[in-house]
């Protein structure tokens, strides 16, 4: 870690530490490698990244699938708002007649906009309110699931004040979405509830076409996940994976020489073979300081 110089950009400590990356390789070359490592390892370059996120390999992992995530998410959310807004729509068509008589009593145009608007609000907030203690409910629970005994999984997964931004923002975008068209008819629901002839609106049929249209995208995409996931569960490896025992040893600290190592792996696995546990006993590798056995454990 480092701190750039004032008047130094990323983009100038990176071809620095480029222009200097060749000969920093050749000067810390490790020994004890294959010329094929030592090549890919001469071949590294240094690069300024920011420090802000940290560095993590997880998030080039899984940067790709949670952006595949949060675009699902997405069209969820796209569905919901469109449902919604049908709804609002149609509960604003039915109080027409309510909307008129408060007109009639001398109500103006911009009040009932803001009791449309006020309602809309109301329901955004809860919405909000409610989304983000699922999400935090939810997100720990996926963690605990994923985290094994062997693998523990450690997140940052509290909220902060993006998560809170975004939600503020979609709550006063869904406010607007489902609030300013029911609010702007109500405002003229005086001249509507005259005529006899129902209008046929326009706005719903084009809500419902993308709820549809979004709807049909959602089901396909999550029937490929489901199908990639179920290939994954049922994937044949070519190997029995049941009573395998895999087991390493560490002798560095002992630094033996590559027979005395050899030697213990020979007399290691002959007492593991021995064991009527075990059904055979098969060395994976060995090097001059580690020396490694598998053990396949009968049923």
């Amino acid at each position: 870690m480092g701190r750039l110089k004032p008047g130094w950009t990323l983009a100038q400590a990176t071809e620095q530490l480029q222009a200097i990356s060749p000969a920093l390789m050749r000067t810390t070359e490790p020994g004890g490698y294959s010329q094929s490592a030592l090549d890919t390892y001469l071949e590294f370059r240094l690069e300024a990244l920011p420090g802000a996120n940290g560095v993590s390999g997880a998030r080039e992992s899984y940067g790709t699938p949670l952006s595949v995530l949060f675009g699902v998410t997405g069209f969820v959310l796209l569905i919901a708002c469109a449902n919604l807004a049908n709804l609002t729509l149609a509960r604003a068509s039915a109080r027409e007649r309510d909307f008129a008589i408060r007109a009639a009593l001398g109500a103006s145009r911009s009040r009932l906009m803001r009791l449309v608007l006020s309602e809309s609000l109301l329901l955004a907030l809860c919405g909000a309110d409610l989304g983000l203690y699922i999400a935090q409910t939810l997100s720990s629970a996926i963690v605990r699931f994923l985290t094994t005994e062997e693998n523990p999984l450690y997140l940052e997964i509290s909220l902060d004040w993006r998560m809170i931004g975004f939600t503020s923002l979609a709550t006063i975008g869904v406010c607007l979405a489902l609030g300013l068209v029911p609010a702007l008819r109500s405002a003229r629901s005086m001249h509507w509830v005259i005529h006899i002839n129902r209008r046929r609106f326009g706005f719903q049929r084009l809500l419902v076409v993308v709820q549809i249209a979004a709807s049909l995208g959602l089901v396909a995409a999550a029937l490929l996940f489901v199908r990639s996931f179920r290939a994954l569960v049922t994937l044949d490896p070519g190997f029995r994976e049941q009573g395998i025992l895999l087991a390493s040893f560490d002798m560095s600290r002992l630094a033996p020489s590559p027979q005395a190592a050899r030697s213990y792996q020979r007399q290691l696995l002959d007492q593991v073979r021995s064991s009527r546990l075990v059904e055979t006993a098969l060395p994976l590798a060995t090097f001059s300081s580690v020396a490694a056995c598998g053990a396949s454990a009968s049923t």
